[in-house]
């Protein structure tokens, strides 16, 4: 067996399994002792090119306390982009209400404690639409009728 007499560290030689990337090395270029260090890549996110592998970036002090994860941009977010949550009473005329907001998020709208679904095919009485602000419903809403919004936004 023979020993090889130079080793070349890079980042690209050999090339790196796919989905991977090699480690980094750097030198200090002393002499007579070089010292050598290792790095891993560091994440990189997708911006609608795809991204590559590595070291995600450290969260920040109280990330965990506040429920946050890594997106795959490479930032780390709170679920439902962190936007207000309501709950309101929508007042309805006929067919017609309206959002005080723009929902983000709908998580339900509610006729007299039921949960509607703005599913095609649902019985004509529980169904809706949303765009922006306005509701409209399938069924016009009784005089006794409350409507309760469950949103972000």
């Amino acid at each position: 067996m023979s020993l090889a007499t130079t080793v070349n560290l890079n980042a690209t030689t050999p090339a790196p399994a796919t989905g991977l990337q090699n480690v980094v090395f750097a030198d200090d270029s002393g002499s007579p002792t070089v010292n050598i260090s290792a790095t891993d890549p560091v994440m990189v996110g997708d911006t609608g090119a795809g991204g590559s592998a590595g070291n995600v970036p450290t969260p920040a002090a109280g990330t965990a306390a506040a429920g946050k994860f890594l997106k795959a941009d490479g930032t780390w977010a709170a679920p439902g982009g962190g936007g207000t949550f309501l709950e309101e009473v929508i007042t309805f005329t006929g067919t017609s209400g309206a959002f005080a907001h723009a929902p983000v998020r709908l998580y339900g709208l509610y006729r007299n404690g039921i949960r509607m679904t703005s599913l095609a095919g649902s019985p004509a009485i529980q169904t809706f639409s949303a765009t922006g602000t306005a509701i409209t419903l399938s069924t016009a809403a009784g005089g006794s009728d409350v409507f309760t919004a469950v949103y972000e936004y």
